[in-house]
């Protein structure tokens, strides 16, 4: 009993170490809200790179984070190569250093390589430079969506899932690609999957309509119709009353 006594705080003061080594090695930002930052705050290169630069200016970055900040900076060049003198080479060099990125940290950082890949997808860009080839654009949104649904942290996995399933939803509704079609399933299979973690009510009604209207047709009656669909995410729509609360699958 004495030595347990002599163990316990030893014991404690270890874990509470562990505990501030862990919190300490958190990173301070990531791509994703430092994406949203960019967009709602910037309007020009030189706004982008003033918010990146006191980002830079941390204390020790971490290798995460200095990688963060190449894939903001590259895209930030991609996004504005029309100001320079070169554009086609500006967006080719800025998509090749990403897709570096997302080759190598593929082992040692995963969630640094599934930002890479969004940052192309979400871009409109290959390895190369811009392209609208659907199967490129897949295969990198693919990529993400599978770090997504493997991650330990269920609570940023499930946002980012749901977000890039919208996204590339979105992409795939607006594409021109004569092999749109070929991809039409798998993006609904997508959109299944993120209608199963999806929690909140409006979040399962965009995801409702977005599945619905992947395969609409005038007049179809059957339960699995998208009209079944619609349906359903107009229930989820229903103010809460004395009769409960909306259904949920």
């Amino acid at each position: 009993m004495k030595l347990f006594r002599i163990a316990l705080p030893l014991l404690l003061c270890l874990l509470s170490l562990n505990c501030h080594a862990a919190d300490d090695s958190a990173p301070r930002f990531d791509y994703w809200t430092t994406s949203n930052t960019l967009a709602q705050k910037s309007r020009n290169l030189d706004a982008s790179n003033a918010i990146l630069d006191k980002l830079a200016a941390l204390p020790e970055l971490s290798p995460y984070e200095q990688l963060t900040l190449e894939i903001l900076r590259n895209r930030i060049s991609g996004a504005f190569a029309g100001w320079g003198p070169n554009p086609l080479k500006t967006e080719q060099d800025a998509a090749w250093n990403i897709a570096r990125i997302a080759r190598e940290q593929a082992e040692s950082i995963p969630e640094i390589s599934a930002a890479a890949n969004e940052a192309l997808f979400s871009m409109g860009y290959s390895e190369t430079g811009p392209s609208s080839d659907i199967k490129t654009g897949f295969r990198l949104a693919s990529s993400a969506l599978d770090y997504w649904a493997g991650c330990t942290d269920i609570d940023k996995a499930r946002i980012r899932y749901i977000s890039l399933a919208q996204d590339l939803f979105d992409w795939h509704k607006h594409s021109y690609s004569p092999d749109k079609e070929a991809y039409t399933q798998a993006v609904r299979t997508v959109i299944e999957q993120a209608l199963r973690i999806a929690t909140d009510d409006l979040t399962r009604i965009r995801l409702h309509m977005d599945l619905a209207s992947s395969y609409f047709r005038p007049y179809e009656t059957s339960k699995d119709s998208p009209i079944a669909d619609i349906l359903r995410a107009q229930h989820l729509h229903q103010p809460r009353g004395a009769g409960g609360s909306p259904h949920k699958e």
